[in-house]
């Protein structure tokens, strides 16, 4: 199993998951609290988590590079679309550099992250370390036509692996934005699988 317990939160507040007033109830509650109790990522304010609220695909660099142990990286300045000294300039770089972004399509760190983002991310993730199974039929899904050319290997893959379920019964949605509930329910499914 991955070692978290480096794992440092990522976000501008870092807040008791027993505060959150927003998550009672909600789908992801227990994924909420398991990904924020192992320093995932935080809060949005001291006491809300904003589930339903996108996340960002330089916020999911970040937590992938600090769930990495945050190595030392060369910072070449010139990434697109990172601005220098960006608080997520070294997690992008290391993401470039092992190949977890870019090579796709064109990375914007303000962008929300798509579920097929955040599937190939995870799978290029697991890449560095292990050898990806064969990918999951999705013929029971209607819009698994929808499913970039790239990003197929990434969501074939994160379905086999039961990271990255349908959004219905015959849904997987893969150009949505995935909501903070969503990331951080992928993010446990992913340590569970590993584990």
């Amino acid at each position: 199993m991955m070692d978290i317990s480096g794992v440092i939160p990522v976000g501008p507040t870092e807040t008791e998951t027993s505060s959150f007033t927003d998550i009672g109830g909600h789908w992801a509650e227990s994924y909420i609290l398991r990904a924020t109790d192992a320093g995932l990522f935080s809060g949005t304010s001291a006491t809300t988590f904003s589930p339903d609220r996108t996340m960002t695909c330089g916020l999911v660099v970040a937590v992938l590079y600090r769930m990495s142990g945050s190595p030392s990286v060369a910072v070449s300045g010139t990434l697109e679309n990172v601005a220098a000294g960006s608080w997520y300039e070294s997690a992008c770089a290391w993401g470039y550099q092992n190949e977890i972004i870019g090579g796709y399509k064109t990375f914007d760190p303000e962008a929300d992250v798509t579920r097929e983002e955040l599937s190939t991310m995870l799978h290029r993730y697991y890449s560095l370390t292990h050898t990806p199974v064969a990918g999951a039929d999705l013929s029971g899904y209607t819009d698994a036509s929808s499913i970039s050319g790239w990003a197929r290997d990434g969501v074939v893959w994160a379905n086999a692996a039961k990271i990255v379920v349908g959004t219905g019964a015959t849904t997987l949605s893969p150009s949505a934005g995935a909501t903070r509930a969503q990331v951080a329910t992928m993010l446990c499914r992913y340590l569970d699988y590993i584990s």
